[in-house]
């Protein structure tokens, strides 16, 4: 068990370049500030984290995470909800459980989708059930 950290990656970078937004021109593109946004469980961070990382230094992509991007003393729904519309696409993972902020990211992201605004890809942890 344990997550295949390169092929989530990949599958992740697939799916991004499947969707119209990638193979836009540069400068179409440039109205977002981050490629994805990782919306995920707590508890799942450690497994997120190799993700993040892989996306970054191997694929080149800017991703939002709440650890990162999250201002100490500032509304997390408010800069959560800030964060959705200025990200290329969404990356829901599914472990465990799903956290009560996750709940939140995930219907933002849908609301996103059908508006079609934003391209969701939900990525199934080895630890969902």
């Amino acid at each position: 068990y344990g997550v295949n950290i390169e092929d989530v990656c990949n599958d992740i970078v697939k799916l991004c370049r499947d969707t119209e937004w990638w193979r836009e021109p540069q400068w179409m593109t440039n109205q977002y500030q981050y490629d994805v946004f990782l919306a995920h469980n707590s508890k799942d961070k450690p497994d997120i984290l190799k993700i993040q990382a892989m996306l970054e230094d191997d694929f080149n992509l800017k991703t939002w995470i709440d650890k990162n991007e999250i201002l100490a003393g500032h509304a997390i729904r408010t800069q959560i909800e800030n964060a959705i519309p200025r990200c290329k696409t969404i990356a829901i993972f599914f472990g465990n459980d799903v956290g009560n902020w996750q709940d939140g990211e995930i219907a933002v992201a849908i609301a996103r989708c059908f508006e079609k605004e934003t391209t969701v890809i939900p990525v199934l942890l080895p630890s969902f059930r």
